[in-house]
Formats: structure tokens, sequence, C-alpha cells
């Protein structure tokens, strides 16, 4: 694996054995593309260099996802991807760009 599936891997795991109800990651787009593919069981970047189609999951600087880990009726899902609306208004002009 390359190193940053490797830490993605791992703080997945890491977070499934969590007890926390709530837990806020912040860092770039490109680990978040790393922890969805595995969250949601796709193709992870070794995968892709392999042949498999290219896939990512672009975040605006300042946006918000929200994952749902096993949900009693929809399992793991995602609830948002690179949101930026309930941001707005927290400081002068938009955080999304």
């Amino acid at each position: 694996l390359w190193p940053a599936s490797r830490r993605a891997s791992s703080l997945l795991e890491s977070l499934r054995s969590s007890e926390a109800n709530n837990i806020l990651l912040i860092s770039h787009w490109g680990i978040f593309t790393l922890l969805l593919f595995q969250f949601l069981g796709q193709n992870t970047p070794d995968e892709l260099a392999k042949g498999a189609i290219e896939r990512s999951a672009p975040m605006a600087n300042g946006a918000v996802s929200s994952l749902v880990m096993e949900h009693p009726k929809y399992g793991d899902c995602v609830l948002t991807w690179n949101a930026c609306e309930p941001l707005e208004g927290l400081l002068d002009g938009p955080l999304c760009w």
C-alpha cells in the first residue's frame, strides 16, 4: 500500500474501534479521498494504479463532510460531502473557494 493508504486504513480502524460518538477530523482532501474509498469499500489508489478507473472525491477548502458508521438502518453511509453552506456567515465572506 502507498504510505497515505496505510495511514487512511489505520485511521479507519481506529475510528471503528473508538467508543466516541462524534469525532472531528481536519485534513487535506487527498487523505479524505483515501478514507472515503476505504470507508465505502471502493477501489483504493493502489488498486487504481493497477488499472482500475481513476476516481477522486475532491473537497473545497473549508468544506465539511460527514460520514456515519454503522447507522442502524443504512450501515456505513455518507451524510454530507463537500458541504459549504453551514459554514457561511461564520467569518466575513465564504469559507469555500
